[in-house]
């Protein structure tokens, strides 16, 4: 695709111009492109009253962990208060302690779910001297500027190449599981549920012994999520 002149090429750059879905996995968030998605797509977020906002731009940024959405031409952060779940494609996503969390499976009482961000210590390691500040250290960085030293908000740049998206360095990504049962958070390790102190102890032990879960098996914890409902300590 050729250089892009204008600030509206630049936002149906961004839209992907319809032709690639949310759920085109197959890209790595990188530097100068810290999203979970290659586009921004259309969906739909909830606040906590379980109003319903529809936009034409969504993503979610790997760096703070919000949903990002594009406003009169600037990538804009949503506030976390103001955000329950978020609908993009076929993907739900619930706001856990203010970070989006990709629901995995849901159960009766339970949900596995997805936190996706970037493996700090892994960046560090192969970007020495570069670090947690060098995507504000420039005021342009290809596709997204940052003003100050704080992330949000992005402002798009009236000049975009959608090299952008594609030449920047990779991030490493961490993923991590966790379960929620009962309004309760879990991260899926046997440690943490064993030494959790809203879990008792005994309980967890005669599940792991019935259930064997698989911690990186998404169906096998979604059946130990909802087992550990009658294990929660009151």
């Amino acid at each position: 695709m050729k250089h892009l002149p204008t600030l509206i090429a630049g936002i149906m750059l961004l839209a992907g111009l319809g032709s690639v879905s949310a759920q085109d996995k197959e890209f790595i968030p990188l530097e100068t492109w810290p999203y979970v998605y290659e586009f921004f797509s259309p969906g739909e977020f909830t606040n906590f009253k379980g109003d319903v906002t529809h936009l034409e731009l969504l993503n979610v940024c790997v760096h703070d962990g919000r949903i990002h959405f594009v406003k009169n031409g600037v990538i804009m952060a949503a506030d976390p208060i103001n955000v329950d779940a978020l609908t993009i494609g076929n993907d739900t996503y619930y706001n856990i302690r203010g970070k989006m969390m990709r629901l995995l499976k849901a159960g009766e009482h339970s949900k596995v779910l997805c936190s996706i961000g970037i493996n700090q210590a892994e960046r560090d390691k192969v970007q020495v001297g570069y670090g947690e500040s060098s995507l504000a250290s420039t005021q342009s960085v290809g596709a997204v500027s940052i003003s100050g030293g704080d992330l949000p908000p992005y402002t798009l740049n009236k000049n975009i190449q959608s090299k952008d998206k594609y030449d920047g360095r990779e991030l490493p990504i961490a993923e991590e599981l966790y379960l929620q049962v009962n309004g309760f958070l879990f991260r899926a390790t046997r440690n943490e549920l064993l030494n959790s102190p809203s879990l008792d102890k005994n309980a967890v032990k005669d599940l792991f012994k019935k259930i064997k879960p698989r911690f990186s098996d998404v169906e096998s914890l979604s059946e130990l999520a909802e087992a550990l409902k009658d294990a929660i300590v009151e």
